[in-house]
C-alpha cells in the first residue's frame, strides 16, 4: 500500500517513508503530506520550519489544500524562518526547473 493506507493505518512512519522521497522527486501531493507529517509531529518529529518548506512547495505548484496549513504553520515561525523557508522552495523550485529543461535537450538530442 501507499503512504495514504500507511496513514490510515496509524502508520505513520511508514507513511513518511514511503512519501519522503516521493517529495523530494516533486510529487505535489507527496509535499503536501510530508508538510502535514512535519506539523503534526507524526512519523517524525514536529518541524515548523520543514512543515513550512514542504507546504510552501505544495502550494506553489497548486495544491490548495497547503494554503490553511500554512497559516498555522507561519504562526509558529519568526518572520526570519519564514524568510529562509521561502527562499529554500524557490531554490528547489529552481533546481527543479533546471533538471527538467536539461532532461528535455537531453531527450531531444537522443531523437
Amino acid at each position: 500500500g501507499g503512504g495514504a493506507d500507511a496513514y490510515k493505518a496509524a502508520d505513520y512512519h511508514r507513511a513518511f517513508e514511503i512519501w519522503a522521497p516521493l517529495a523530494e522527486s516533486g510529487n505535489r501531493a507527496a509535499q503536501f503530506h510530508l508538510g502535514a507529517l512535519y506539523l503534526e509531529g507524526r512519523g517524525t518529529g514536529i518541524d515548523f520550519r520543514q512543515a513550512y518548506f514542504w507546504l510552501r512547495l505544495s502550494a506553489r505548484r497548486g495544491d490548495g489544500r497547503a494554503l490553511s496549513l500554512i497559516t498555522i504553520v507561519a504562526e509558529k515561525l519568526t518572520i526570519e524562518e519564514i524568510r529562509a523557508s521561502e527562499d529554500r522552495a524557490q531554490e528547489w523550485l529552481n533546481k527543479r526547473s533546471v533538471e527538467v529543461t536539461q532532461s528535455r535537450q537531453t531527450s531531444k538530442n537522443n531523437l
